[in-house]
């Protein structure tokens, strides 16, 4: 029987981390990525390509779903940790319901964050129409 083993946060840190567990100790860990975005992992540099319609979400994924699958790995979505007991070896998460509109931009205050994605929306509504 495998042990299970928990990662928490489902970005380029867990993807490698799976990868390595799997060349060195593959059905060792019956693993559960649990992360609080809703979607698979994805290359954060290559985001703002995009946001301009240059490629598409799925270009920048890091693994496919299939690559997950074929190590075991059952991945939990839009789950944020609410707590890590270690000595009980528990891990509580809460699940996140998607919103209609979010905005959020790491290391402003999010009022900050708010004005200047809307200042750039406006900028851009302005300068032309959107990419399709």
């Amino acid at each position: 029987m495998s042990e299970p083993l928990v990662i928490v946060g489902n970005g380029m840190a867990a993807a490698r981390l799976v990868d390595e567990l799997a060349k060195m100790a593959l059905g060792r860990y019956a693993i559960a990525v649990i992360g609080d975005e809703p979607r698979l992992a994805y290359n954060r540099v290559l985001l703002s390509s995009v946001l301009a319609g240059e490629t598409t979400s799925q270009d920048i994924e890091l693994r496919p779903a299939s690559w997950w699958r074929d190590r075991g790995v059952t991945l939990k979505y839009g789950c944020v940790a609410t707590e890590i007991d270690s000595a009980r070896k528990v891990c509580r998460c809460a699940v996140r319901r998607p919103r209609a509109t979010a905005m959020r931009s790491e290391g402003l205050a999010p009022a900050a964050s708010t004005m200047c994605l809307s200042k750039i929306m406006l900028e851009r509504n302005r300068s032309g129409p959107e990419r399709s």
